[in-house]
């Protein structure tokens, strides 16, 4: 199982992630300052991360230069294509 969080602003305990074995964090940077006047409004529905939006299900491909948001039903066709390109 992978667990991963991915966002388009900041996380507030960067070395508490990093204690979480396995867990992967891609954000914009770190807030050490608690955050106020913030409302979760719902889980798995569709979230827009900078210009991409991202369905529920949706596959995140990332490495430290950047993510892709995959569509579940193209991740064979798409695995398939990045390994004819290596």
């Amino acid at each position: 199982m992978v667990v991963r969080y991915c966002g388009t602003g900041s996380v507030r305990s960067q070395t508490g992630m990093e204690e979480i074995h396995g867990f992967q964090v891609y954000v914009r940077g770190v807030e050490p300052s608690g955050l106020r006047n913030v409302m979760r409004v719902g889980i798995n529905l569709p979230v827009r991360i900078s210009h991409a939006t991202v369905m529920p299900g949706d596959v995140a491909v990332s490495d430290p230069e950047g993510i892709a948001f995959i569509l579940p039903q193209l991740c064979k066709q798409a695995g398939d294509r990045a390994r004819s390109l290596t």
